[in-house]
């Protein structure tokens, strides 16, 4: 299952990566990788009357709560963004229950490729 990516442009060039490199294994390997769920979405299924609500936890972070919906719960995620002078700004971490996205999902991808990719190479 290939993530729908329409959220690409928000992310900085260091997350696309890490999506790109969890499409790359899933081709290759024919199952899920690492990423099973929309990240920025915090589910499966993108609810587009889900109410969101925004809030600025600290400089430079940006926390969304998603309204409750029909199967769903309400749930949060909070983004690091970086604004560039031009007001570009792109999401430079993602926090899941507190923890670093980039961190997480790069130690699954790394142990993904030793487990499943290098293994099915020999």
């Amino acid at each position: 299952m290939l993530m729908n990516l329409f959220f690409l442009e928000y992310l900085d060039e260091n997350i696309k990566k890490l999506y790109a490199r969890n499409n790359e294994y899933q081709e290759i390997s024919g199952d899920i990788a690492c990423l099973d769920h929309d990240v920025l979405w915090q589910g499966q299924d993108m609810n587009p009357f889900a109410k969101l609500t925004f809030s600025e936890p600290s400089e430079g972070r940006v926390k969304v709560t998603i309204g409750a919906t029909r199967g769903m719960e309400q749930r949060s995620v909070t983004y690091q963004v970086k604004c560039q002078k031009d007001g570009d700004c792109k999401i430079t971490e993602i926090f899941e229950w507190g923890k670093p996205f980039t961190k997480q999902v790069s130690k699954c991808l790394d142990d993904f490729y030793r487990t499943e990719i290098k293994k099915a190479s020999k």
